[in-house]
């Protein structure tokens, strides 16, 4: 099985079970340092999609402030359940990043909530392909994920079969010019604080889609 078929077959709905707590609905009030980063790029109104939502909490936070409107996808049917249940004003599927259920240039930001490390390599190509698919030219990409030192890859603890890579995804992005880095704010997994260790640091990144100002014209006037 790949790792896609593992988290929608039950990992997704432990996975959101283990950390249950973090996506207590009572915690909607708080702004923690992703959340903060990346309100910063958005106004009223905004249309955001969160790729790896678990129960749409982060979501729930953008469409109170500054008042957007919320699409997220996540693999874990438990989820998506207790987020419809909890946050009835967003729009929540069950779905994973290589498949997203939406038209092209449907959203002003598509936010990737710390799911990258567990996307199988293979998909990656196509998850780039369908973020930049839905999201609108002069919108903004997000990205939580790990920041260690150098790509590295090890065991998932709580499945078989599954392994987190750690690395920089954002690059896959900047390959392209029409995205550049706009915001990297790093922090530690356990805080937010810049942690030294790199297999513990976290960071949040904002970058800006631009189709027209990605490529500098060299034609003679």
């Amino acid at each position: 099985m790949t790792q896609r078929d593992i988290f929608l077959a039950g990992e997704g709905d432990a996975y959101f079970r283990r950390n249950a707590s973090g996506y207590d609905p009572a915690r909607a009030a708080e702004n923690p340092l992703p959340l903060a980063t990346v309100r910063r790029y958005l106004r009223p109104g905004a249309r955001v999609l969160e790729i790896g939502c678990a129960n749409g909490l982060n979501l729930e936070r953008l469409r109170r402030d500054p008042g957007c409107a919320g699409s997220g996808i996540d693999p874990s049917a438990g989820a998506i359940a207790a987020g419809r249940q909890a946050f009835p004003g967003l729009d929540l599927q069950v779905a994973t990043a290589d498949r997203l259920p939406f038209a092209d240039a449907s959203f002003d930001l598509v936010w990737f909530g710390f799911c990258l490390y567990l996307v199988d390599r293979p998909l990656l190509p196509r998850v780039v392909a369908e973020a930049d698919r839905v999201l609108k030219d002069g919108g903004f990409l997000a990205i939580v994920d790990f920041d260690p030192d150098a790509p590295v890859r090890r065991r998932y603890s709580h499945a078989a079969g599954v392994s987190s890579f750690k690395t920089d995804h954002a690059r896959m992005f900047l390959g392209f010019p029409q995205y550049v880095l706009a915001e990297k704010r790093p922090f530690s997994h356990a805080g937010e604080r810049w942690d030294a260790d790199p297999g513990e640091r976290v960071a949040v990144q904002v970058l800006a889609k631009n189709n027209s100002r990605g490529y500098a014209p060299i034609d003679p006037a």
